[in-house]
């Protein structure tokens, strides 16, 4: 099947629209709670006038180091959320919050492993390559493997992108299986999701750096803590509103591609 934009757009708006209330206490609580929080007490590393790179990338790996538990508890929230609101927008048996809470937690370690393997695979084999380009020595070529290093890792994450979709839609829990399904699915398909993936991206950043600029000078005339808890608030809102939009778009993307699951067309001639 060819993948249409237009009718993911479509499809997940009206998803979205159709849940708003519990997509909205699901939102807050698993991506906008944790993010203020987040953003609150774990502020990012402020590099300094006149950093050099390798100080710069020291700031970075410092935060990350130390921040790892926190990180890790965020991930795992926003796994938990973005499962639930999954199943509530696909399950056709309409289940509760609670319902789909327990179907999330399930779907934890499968969608954590999956990722661990990807990354994994990733680091492995991009590194291997870029490491016997590093090793001859030749600017030209090293700049060549880092680029095809960059474009394969886009490409791979674009064949697992519906990953999370097939863990709570199609109740699968072997990482290896949801892999092979994901990439199966978007077969034929990997340039359409990336330039989808790429417009929604750019989407975002503009909404986000129009929203937040406006936003922003706002809360600088009040300066302090004013101007810091309101930066938290703003992207902490439209973090959650992008990543609730994002799920859906996968919940759409999923319907599309994988055409009307097994329940639904047994529905259909109850």
């Amino acid at each position: 099947m060819i993948f249409d934009m237009n009718r993911a757009w479509r499809e997940a708006t009206e998803m979205v629209n159709a849940n708003r209330e519990v997509m909205l206490i699901v939102a807050g609580l698993f991506f906008f709670l944790p993010g203020l929080a987040f953003s609150l007490f774990v502020p990012a590393p402020q590099p300094a006038a006149g950093m050099t790179p390798e100080q710069a990338m020291a700031l970075v790996s410092g935060f990350y180091s130390n921040n790892a538990v926190w990180l890790i508890l965020m991930a795992i929230l926003q796994t938990v959320g973005m499962l639930t609101l999954l199943v509530l927008l696909r399950d056709q048996a309409k289940p509760t919050v609670g319902d789909a809470l327990k179907r999330a937690a399930t779907g934890i370690l499968p969608y954590l492993a999956s990722q661990f393997l990807v990354a994994l695979g990733l680091v492995l084999v991009l590194g291997l390559v870029v490491g016997l380009a590093s090793a001859t020595g030749v600017a030209a070529l090293v700049a060549i493997a880092l680029i095809a290093a960059g474009v394969a890792m886009i490409y791979a994450m674009v064949k697992v992108s519906l990953c999370p979709a097939i863990i709570a839609i199609e109740r699968r829990n072997n990482p290896i299986t949801v892999l092979t399904r994901s990439w199966a699915l978007t077969k034929g398909n990997s340039f359409r999701l990336f330039l989808f993936y790429a417009l929604l991206v750019v989407a975002i950043g503009v909404a986000a750096l129009v929203v937040g600029g406006i936003l922003g000078i706002v809360f600088a005339a009040l300066g302090g803590t004013v101007q810091h808890i309101g930066q938290a608030l703003v992207s902490g809102l439209i973090g959650s509103v992008a990543t609730v939009y994002f799920v859906g778009l996968l919940a759409s993307i999923h319907r599309q591609l994988a055409g009307p699951s097994a329940e639904t067309i047994t529905r259909t001639f109850e």
